[in-house]
């Protein structure tokens, strides 16, 4: 079939520099991914910038991160979920190359992992960095259950706060 959008857009992941140059020059959307928001907002400044020295209106491009959900009745019991998860394998793998020039610092701070009040919270702060929407929500789970409660949980607590 046709794509439904004409033109298709150009959505570009990376948290590079060169990435970043590659969404200002030529991108509907940027798709960072472990960012907090606030190197979100100074990447968001810096892509607005160079969009506009390209001669572009930076207010065409869309801001959608890709963050790790782990959802809890307490704090502790969401971080020990995300470190339990095989995600947090995963992110851990990527040290050595993909995130090797990013501190992953507290990961708290990079992705949705709390009590529904303090995710609430952590997308607020999202929004307020620039961030348009959220393009890729990844549930951590112990079960493919576990996983679908959550996801049930972040749209009945979370998602009303920003429709």
């Amino acid at each position: 079939p046709k794509p439904l959008q004409n033109p298709l857009l150009i959505w570009i992941g990376g948290n590079s520099e060169q990435g970043m140059q590659r969404v200002a020059r030529y991108g509907d959307g940027w798709l960072p991914a472990i960012l907090s928001p606030e190197e979100i907002r100074q990447r968001v400044d810096r892509i607005r910038s160079m969009a506009e020295a390209a001669g572009r209106n930076p207010a065409t491009i869309t801001i959608a991160p890709q963050l790790v959900v782990s959802i809890a009745d307490t704090p502790e019991k969401a971080m020990q979920k995300f470190v339990n998860s095989q995600v947090f394998q995963h992110l851990l793998s990527l040290r050595k190359s993909t995130l090797k020039q990013q501190p992953l610092g507290d990961h708290r701070e990079r992705n949705l992992i709390g009590t529904p009040d303090q995710i609430v919270e952590q997308v607020g702060r999202y929004q307020e960095a620039g961030c348009d929407l959220l393009s890729a929500l990844i549930f951590v789970g112990s079960s493919e259950q576990e996983v679908l409660e959550d996801m049930a949980c972040f749209a009945e607590t979370v998602m009303p706060h920003f429709v």
